[in-house]
This record gives structure tokens, C-alpha cells and sequence, in this order.
């Protein structure tokens, strides 16, 4: 097979110690472990296998191997809009072209130990400690209406994005963390798809809609009507399904259902519902890889 060197850029994490390769491309590419040794950004040309293979993207992290396939490269069918938040993101996946990355005060100390610099800065910085510099910022005064999230993605609708990623914004304080909850509702009130990422958990909002997974799935999902009643609420290819239900914002009935491995869907006629499900760090929801 023909052979080329390809450059990966990565970072080590100075708390976990672990090594991230950012972006790769190709059939074919391993990143050690020991790529870097001290903490800090690292660059590295790594050997590419070209044509032919599996289409395989194998990054090493602490000496274990994951395998990925290559869609984990950004196989959204659109363009995203990230929000880093003020709580540790964990693992993200790579920063494609047209996609938008915002640090939402605080987030921005936790890209910038991956080595990621964002396309915009927006916040009060009161989490941050300091008004950072540059051309790209976008300050807001402390005593607000809206939370730093809210407005970046505020920010990512007024530049026509419709499919949001939010990392750093589960855990910490309850309150902002019910915050981000509903702010994932005003997105599916505005047309676009959002998801709340992090701890092995993804969170989304459906209203008069439908939100499916493809057949292998497993795991955890729960579905939680967070305001008055959601009626047609109908829950397919689940352990416990449902047709046609109806969900209140006072009691939990849709908590801890479980994948089948069959093509799954929770769907609701009127009303809205916040749904959660396991999901592995560093991967894109089902719903925005088509």
C-alpha cells in the first residue's frame, strides 16, 4: 500500500494524563501513548496506510486501544455549533471546517488545555476571573437575563446553526444544570437539534416530534415530560414501549427504560419531552450522523 506521513494534533491532559489526538484522516491511523511526555500541545506525523483496509481511526489512550470508525471524524450531516461550558467537557470529537466553536466563559480555560482555540468567547467572565483578549469576544454584563450558555446559543441560532453540541455544561451546580435542561427545550422550540453531552450521558429535547436511534443500540433511556402533560407519547423498540400515553411533569414513568438492539424512537404528539441516554464520550448523538 502506498504510504504518507499525516499530522495529528493532540494534547495531553494534565489531570488525567491522558493523550487526545484532535483530528486524523485517512484509512489507517495510531497514536501512541507516548506521543507526548510532558504537559503541554503536541504534534506528531504518524504513519497513514493509504487505500484499501478498513476505514479505521485507532487512537491509544493510556496504553488501551479504541477503535472508532472514521465517521467519529465529524459525520454530521451539517454544520455544528459546540459550547464548551464552565464544567469539564471530557472528550469531544474533532472541529470540522464549518462547524462554530464558542467557549461559554469558563469553558474557554478547558479548550485552551486542548490546545483549541475558539472561533468566539462569549460570557460575563465572572467563572473565567479575568476579561480575556481579543477580537473575538462577545461581553455581556453579570447581571443578565440569560446564562452564559444561553447566550452562546443565542449566539450560534443568529448565525443560522441548527444542531448544537454542549459540553461542560452537565454536573457542578444543580441549578445551571436544569438551566442547560431548558435550554436544550428553547432549541427544539426554535427548529434545531440539541444535545447536552458529557459522563457517558447525552440529553436531548423533542416537542411535537420524534427522535429515533438506529438498530444496536443498548443501554439506559429515560424519557421525562418537563412541564405540564405530553400526550401521544409513544415509545418504540424499548424494553417497556408505550402507544399513545400520556406523561406528566409530576411523576417519572419513563425513567430507566432500556435498548432492545432494535431500531428505537420516543415520540410525542403534543406536548414535550426531554429524553437522556447513554452515550460514549467523544461521539457524535445518532440523531446528527444520519
Amino acid at each position: 500500500k502506498a504510504r504518507t506521513r499525516l499530522p495529528v494534533k493532540g494534547f495531553l491532559d494534565r489531570r488525567s494524563k491522558r493523550v487526545f489526538a484532535y483530528f486524523c484522516r485517512g484509512a489507517k491511523v495510531g497514536a501512541e501513548s507516548g506521543a507526548a511526555q510532558v504537559p503541554g500541545r503536541f504534534e506528531k506525523s504518524l504513519p497513514f496506510a493509504a487505500g484499501g483496509g478498513e476505514d479505521t481511526i485507532v487512537i491509544i489512550i493510556r496504553g488501551m486501544e479504541r477503535s472508532r470508525p472514521q465517521g467519529a471524524k465529524n459525520t454530521a450531516m451539517q454544520p455544528l455549533c459546540i459550547i464548551a461550558g464552565a464544567m469539564d467537557p471530557g472528550p469531544m470529537p474533532p472541529i470540522e471546517k464549518n462547524d462554530l466553536l464558542i467557549a461559554a466563559d469558563g469553558g474557554l480555560d478547558h479548550l485552551a488545555r486542548r490546545g483549541l482555540v475558539p472561533h468566539l468567547i462569549v460570557g460575563d467572565f465572572d467563572s473565567l476571573g479575568r476579561v480575556p483578549e481579543g477580537d473575538n469576544i462577545l461581553r455581556h454584563p453579570v447581571e443578565k437575563d440569560d446564562t452564559d450558555t444561553m447566550l452562546a446559543i443565542k449566539t450560534g441560532l443568529a448565525r443560522g446553526y441548527q444542531a448544537f453540541l454542549l459540553y461542560g455544561c452537565l454536573g457542578g451546580r444543580l441549578d445551571h444544570t436544569y438551566a442547560n435542561l431548558q435550554a436544550l427545550l428553547y432549541l427544539a422550540r426554535h427548529g434545531a437539534a440539541g444535545f447536552l453531552l458529557g459522563g457517558g450521558t447525552a440529553a436531548s429535547a423533542v416537542e411535537n416530534g420524534e427522535l429515533s436511534f438506529p438498530a444496536g443500540r443498548t443501554g439506559i433511556l429515560s424519557v421525562f415530560c418537563p412541564n405540564g402533560e405530553a400526550r401521544g407519547v409513544t415509545l418504540r423498540g424499548l424494553r417497556y414501549p408505550l402507544r399513545d400515553a400520556v406523561l406528566t411533569s409530576a411523576f417519572p414513568l419513563g425513567v430507566s427504560n432500556q435498548f432492545t438492539g432494535e431500531a428505537a424512537s420516543v415520540s410525542v404528539r403534543d406536548g414535550a419531552l426531554l429524553v437522556m441516554w447513554e452515550q460514549e464520550d467523544g461521539t457524535l448523538p445518532d440523531q446528527l450522523t444520519g
